[in-house]
């Protein structure tokens, strides 16, 4: 059975219990695929092969909205932060709040705004410029994974997170390639199981944007962050406490010398 996300962010847990540790987020309109029922949690799959615990009050589990969604033409919003009107009028009611990434199935165009449907099933209206067609985003290059790496720093660190209210460093790295039409794994030393092996090069001169440098304080992969070319990357830590650049490099600035001392190793994945 196929549940959509109904929530802005749906928090998944380890266990099926609100206290239990955070272990992933799924985004407004994502697919989960239902393993498990203990009312009131469901254990489910989500879209990157991770399993965890979700709250019933997050998901809609009306099979035929979730076909909808699954055979629909669905829209994905790109902006921080938006809003999903009960009508087409800036001062209407505020139906959702959408964050990057967040699924919407498209209806009717009405001049300069776009009728959708909400996972809940109720219909709602949004600007027409802070989404497009899923199929029509980009593919992975190192412009557009530098931008979109940059215009998230700054947003707040936070274990398990996913989304643009707050990031761990895999989920920072997971919605930059989601965005890309790239679906990574959950965990940072996933996701360093991913493309091929780069060597940095002296001055880490050759790496690209986009390219995913791998590090750890043990034996295993711990921390993820993208490349922004050289010896340049953005990564969300609890160091600094939000999305942050820093360098890999002595001399330069932001140099972390913390950060080359844990470096393991880079991968390019496009």
């Amino acid at each position: 059975m196929d549940a959509i996300a109904r929530n802005s962010v749906a928090n998944v847990r380890i266990e099926p219990n609100q206290r239990s540790g955070l272990h992933s987020q799924v985004l407004l309109g994502e697919s989960v695929g239902v393993l498990e029922e203990k009312v009131p949690w469901f254990r489910c799959r989500l879209e990157d092969g991770s399993i965890g615990w979700i709250h019933s009050g997050s998901l809609t589990l009306d099979p035929d909205i979730a076909g909808s969604y699954r055979t629909g033409e669905l829209l994905c919003a790109r902006a921080l932060q938006a809003r999903c009107l009960e009508e087409p009028n800036p001062a209407s009611r505020t139906l959702a709040i959408l964050t990057d990434g967040s699924r919407l199935l498209s209806s009717e165009r009405q001049d300069k705004w776009q009728r959708v449907i909400l996972p809940d099933g109720h219909s709602g209206w949004i600007p027409a410029g802070i989404a497009t067609l899923i199929e029509n985003l980009p593919s992975p290059s190192p412009e557009s994974i530098r931008g979109l790496a940059l215009d998230y720093v700054g947003i707040p660190y936070l274990w398990g997170g996913t989304s643009t209210l707050a990031f761990d460093c895999s989920g920072y790295v997971q919605l930059i390639y989601r965005l890309h039409r790239t679906i990574l794994p959950r965990n940072s030393y996933e996701q360093g199981e991913m493309g091929e092996a780069v060597e940095p090069g002296e001055g880490w001169g050759r790496l690209i944007a986009g390219d995913l440098l791998f590090f750890a304080e043990g034996e295993r992969i711990d921390h993820v962050a993208v490349s922004l070319g050289g010896a340049s990357v953005a990564h969300a830590s609890i160091s600094n406490g939000r999305v942050a650049v820093e360098s890999l490099e002595p001399g330069e600035d932001n140099y972390s010398a913390r950060m080359a001392g844990l470096f393991r190793c880079a991968h390019r994945l496009f």
